[in-house]
């Protein structure tokens, strides 16, 4: 059993990180796009209601798509009480938020939002009805069908979005983005899926997952409203243009993240659920993903973070230099990121959604506090406020998370030691480049990415970095074929 579970696993972080990839590359794609065309402000005006889409979706699913992948036995009954609770909640969030469009207008002091906020409601009741084929793929690991789906509900929704602001539609081609992706999503999640409903329906069946759906639910909405506070706080107390560069620096500096972190996030899941009473293996399952993971993302966070003028100028032109000191501070905040995701799913793995709310809570008074102390002073000292939060974030959820497995945070941290040495080094080398070329930023961002693969793959072979020595034999393996 051990052996087709590390066989299936691996199997699904390759498609996990494929759908992930594939997801984010094509987004980021049009993105690309759409900001060369588009106006910071533009961009501002769909973040102003971030917030708001993120409750919305986390009313829709109330901590149940989780706990159908995490309930061992699962049964016809419920996934069908699932199914027609996801539906009803999602027609009474498109109702609430379509009503809600005088108020919303009227706080921002924006009344461009009126007609935005009341053709986006309708993606509430879209979502909800593919909720549950989504969970039933990832708790059979199946996800490359998810590869699919995402990659052609993006692809067709990138396609209308492109259209759109090319025929000079402006932030309409945002809200057609959102709209036709969370529609073309479910419509091939119940092409792709075999498990079609019947009417059944019982609040036993959702009572008997409520206890581990419920924390979780509670931790999703303090989620969504604290994730996207800063667009809050800053599209009420700053301009819509100041927004955008904020919203474009955040969402830039977490490609990477999402990429990485979330295909290792959607499948570590899973696994730990699958091994959540085998203490000794995910223990180790644990401590593989998480250096895995931060091999990764340490160093190329570093990198984006010193390439950042650069960067930006050859993505989205000189209009978003005004973005290049948020962005270089969001890669430090991104960088830390997943850890805190590995440690959060060993808890849920565990059933302990209910010290994860705990210690969710906490994060969240942080954050409250620190939001309120930072906001006078401007964007640049909220953005401070999210490093230090994100330092204390992962003192607590490595603690917690590692705590059952007797894998604490000063040991997690002993077995980064190594990375964290190689990638100040790295860091270090490609920043003295930055000095020697000044004239041609294609060049220099270039010669910076190479000699920062030269400088970080060595020096993790030299201190013995467990990951980095399986890269290199598996690459030498291969090229001797």
């Amino acid at each position: 059993m051990s052996e087709d579970l590390n066989k299936d696993s691996k199997e699904a972080y390759v498609w996990s990180f494929f759908e992930r990839f594939g997801q984010e590359f094509i987004q980021f794609f049009i993105s690309v796009f759409l900001a060369r065309i588009l106006l910071p402000e533009e961009f501002g005006l769909i973040a102003t209601l971030a917030i708001f889409l993120a409750i919305g979706q986390s009313f829709i699913d109330s901590g149940f798509q989780k706990a159908l992948i995490q309930k061992k036995e699962l049964t016809q009954l419920d996934k069908c009480s699932v199914f027609f609770f996801n539906i009803a909640i999602g027609f009474l969030m498109s109702l609430t938020m379509y009503f809600s469009a005088p108020i919303i207008s009227s706080f921002y002091n924006i009344p461009e939002l009126y007609n935005i906020i009341r053709v986006l409601s309708f993606i509430f009741l879209f979502i909800s009805f593919g909720l549950v084929q989504d969970s039933l793929m990832a708790k059979k690991l199946d996800f490359k069908t998810l590869f699919k789906v995402n990659g052609l509900s993006i692809v067709l929704s990138g396609a209308i979005s492109i259209l759109l602001a090319i025929n000079n539609y402006g932030v309409w081609s945002l809200v057609g983005l959102h709209l036709s992706s969370s529609l073309f999503k479910s419509i091939l999640l119940w092409i792709f899926s075999s498990w079609r409903p019947k009417l059944l329906f019982g609040f036993h069946s959702l009572k008997s997952m409520y206890y581990f759906g419920s924390n979780l639910f509670f931790v999703s909405i303090t989620n969504a409203f604290f994730v996207n506070i800063y667009q809050l706080v800053i599209g009420k107390f700053f301009s819509v243009s100041a927004l955008g560069y904020y919203q474009r620096s955040k969402n830039l500096s977490m490609y990477p993240v999402s990429i990485i972190g979330g295909a290792v996030n959607n499948v570590s899941f899973s696994v730990f659920s699958k091994i959540q009473d085998d203490i000794s293996n995910l223990k180790s399952h644990m401590r593989s993903t998480l250096l895995s993971i931060v091999f990764v993302t340490l160093p190329l966070m570093t990198v984006l973070a010193i390439c950042a003028k650069p960067l930006i100028i050859i993505l989205f032109t000189e209009k978003w230099l005004a973005s290049v000191p948020y962005f270089q501070m969001l890669c430090l905040v991104g960088a830390f990121y997943p850890i805190q995701l590995i440690n959060l799913n060993v808890l849920n793995a565990q059933g302990r959604s209910d010290l994860y709310l705990k210690i969710d809570l906490l994060n969240k008074a942080i954050i409250l506090v620190l939001v309120y102390l930072t906001y006078p002073y401007g964007i640049t000292a909220m953005i401070v406020g999210q490093i230090i939060q994100s330092f204390i974030a992962y003192w607590l959820f490595s603690y917690f998370g590692g705590k059952y497995l007797n894998y604490t945070m000063l040991k997690q941290t002993r077995d980064m030691l190594p990375i964290m040495i190689s990638t100040i080094l790295m860091a270090l080398g490609i920043f003295f480049l930055k000095s020697l070329i000044t004239n041609n930023i294609y060049f220099l961002i270039t010669a910076q990415f190479l000699l920062g693969a030269i400088i970080y793959i060595p020096i993790c072979l030299l201190l013995k970095v467990d990951v980095a020595i399986k890269l290199f034999k598996f690459l030498k393996l291969n090229s001797s074929l």
